[in-house]
């Protein structure tokens, strides 16, 4: 973030897209929803500081897990559900539990401190995180943090220029018709969306999550897409400025001590460049996490020797959806699987 604030003039004040808002009626700032519903109120707009005071570096080892069940929301949110899973999964062998933070909605699974008066914006149903976390601990496993990075139409309903816009407007860029399940992103480029995730890594360092995994690392693609205005973008490339991003994020979980992976979809690999500037197998050059959702074991053979081949000295793990899928991934000789 070199010298993108140079000569640059913030937009007039922006207003919701009419298609996001689910009604015209204010919710008294003291009223917290007790369900995720839209909130349409005012939106705030906070320019970045340019500099910021230099963490100090924690020097702290830590050993990455290898077999990890990923517990979905309504299984976390229920007391009685959360413990028997626990349970199952240390007694079929696993040694970590990874659950989300932020949802692919943008819905965060705790109660936020960040930006006064606004931040029932992208809280939804919430729990004791830091009880969460030493339940999981109690039974010997590692807790780790799962967070939708720049999939998120709640954030920018309270930081606007956190998020991507319709050229020429002040309304937010849908992905698809809302009617059909279109919905807003946050911009990869905006010190404000980035600010935020740096914000949900200190949150989940500070209740003793040992590691995060940052998915949906892309920018959108969708209809319209030439109508698409990234503010802050100074002329960066996508592929540089996920880079940079990523970047920054690592530096951020290091100097908290924990480890963070960056998950890219299988399916994308020799596909669609848009979401990533370039090839996603060139993102591939540390911890990442590689999607096998849906996949056969011949199809898991193909991408897996495709990403060795193309980033041989990359630190590998992967999600998969059955334990079907096992065989082809331990063929590949990878012994770190995330298992939902």
């Amino acid at each position: 973030l070199s010298n993108w604030m140079e000569d640059f003039t913030l937009p007039s004040l922006p207003t919701f897209e009419k298609e996001e808002q689910q009604d015209t009626e204010e919710t008294p700032a003291d009223t917290i929803p007790d369900s995720k519903v839209e909130q349409p109120q005012v939106p705030a707009v906070t320019p970045p500081s340019m500099e910021k005071p230099k963490e100090e570096i924690i020097l702290q080892v830590v050993t990455p897990a290898k077999k990890t069940a990923y517990l979905r929301e309504e299984i976390v949110m229920d007391p009685a559900l959360f413990e028997k899973a626990i349970e199952e999964a240390k007694n079929s062998g696993m040694d970590s539990i990874m659950f989300d933070l932020k949802d692919r909605d943008g819905w965060l699974l705790y109660p936020i401190r960040y930006k006064e008066g606004f931040d029932d914006y992208y809280t939804g149903h919430t729990i004791d995180l830091d009880a969460a976390v030493q339940q999981i601990k109690a039974a010997g496993l590692k807790p780790i943090a799962s967070i939708y990075t720049f999939m998120d139409r709640r954030f920018q309903q309270a930081e606007t220029y956190a998020g991507i816009l319709y050229q020429g407007t002040e309304s937010f860029w849908l992905d698809n018709a809302l009617d059909a399940g279109g919905r807003s992103w946050l911009n990869p480029y905006s010190p404000l969306a980035r600010d935020y995730i740096c914000k949900l890594i200190d949150d989940a360092a500070d209740v003793g999550f040992e590691e995060i995994v940052l998915r949906e690392f892309c920018f959108p693609v969708g209809y319209s897409m030439d109508k698409m205005e990234f503010v802050y973008d100074d002329g960066q490339s996508k592929a540089d400025c996920l880079k940079e991003a990523d970047d920054l994020f690592r530096d951020k979980a290091k100097q908290l001590g924990m480890e963070l992976w960056v998950e890219y979809p299988a399916s994308d690999f020799g596909g669609d460049a848009r979401p990533y500037g370039s090839d996603v197998l060139e993102l591939l050059e540390t911890h990442c996490v590689i999607d096998l959702s849906g996949m056969s074991s011949d199809e898991i053979s193909a991408v897996l020797s495709m990403a060795k081949m193309k980033q041989p000295t990359a630190d590998l793990a992967v999600l998969i959806d059955s334990e079907e899928q096992l065989g082809a991934v331990k063929e590949a000789e990878i012994d770190h699987y995330i298992l939902q």
